[in-house]
């Protein structure tokens, strides 16, 4: 079995929505030939949709170290780092008392990883708003809105935004 007959069954059990039996087949696909660039591509799609954001990261890396100008891979790359580090963040978020200084600085290099991560601009605005800082909030849950114009949480703190500032 070659590479691209390994890609067809990870696509066979992407279909069927098995995550985790397409990764081992990426793998396999990877395994058999190590220097295609897509392969590792696809692998870190499959990662993505498993939640697996450190993987995902690690197999996009390798996709763009063996093509570094491929601007999907580039792109996969930043999607996988907006991943990881939103990811990170809720973790001090969740801390008793929350580290929610350390989530900001997360939050805000994962916004420059991925500035279309609504979970993050919408977390983000959150924090800040916490931390008091409103105009940020305010900056952030603005631009969270451009992305999820319906969203009505965001909208009433939008609202309570203006009222503090």
């Amino acid at each position: 079995m070659d590479g691209a007959a390994c890609v067809q069954r990870a696509y066979h059990y992407i279909l069927q929505n098995d995550f985790e039996s397409a990764i081992a087949w990426f793998e396999r696909a990877i395994a058999l030939e190590p220097s295609n660039a897509d392969f590792y591509y696809l692998c870190s799609i499959s990662c993505t949709r498993s939640r697996k954001w450190q993987k995902a990261k690690d197999y996009a890396s390798t996709a763009l170290k063996l093509e570094p100008h491929n601007e999907k891979y580039h792109y996969q790359l930043k999607v996988s780092e907006a991943n990881l580090l939103y990811e990170q963040a809720k973790g001090y978020i969740g801390q008793k008392p929350p580290a929610l200084k350390q989530a900001a600085i997360l939050l805000e290099k994962a916004v420059i990883s991925d500035a279309l991560h609504f979970e993050v601009r919408y977390t983000l605005s959150l924090v800040y708003n916490e931390l008091g800082q409103w105009e940020l909030a305010y900056l952030h849950a603005s631009e969270a809105l451009k992305l999820s114009p319906d969203h009505r949480t965001l909208q009433r703190l939008i609202v309570d935004l203006k009222q503090k500032l």
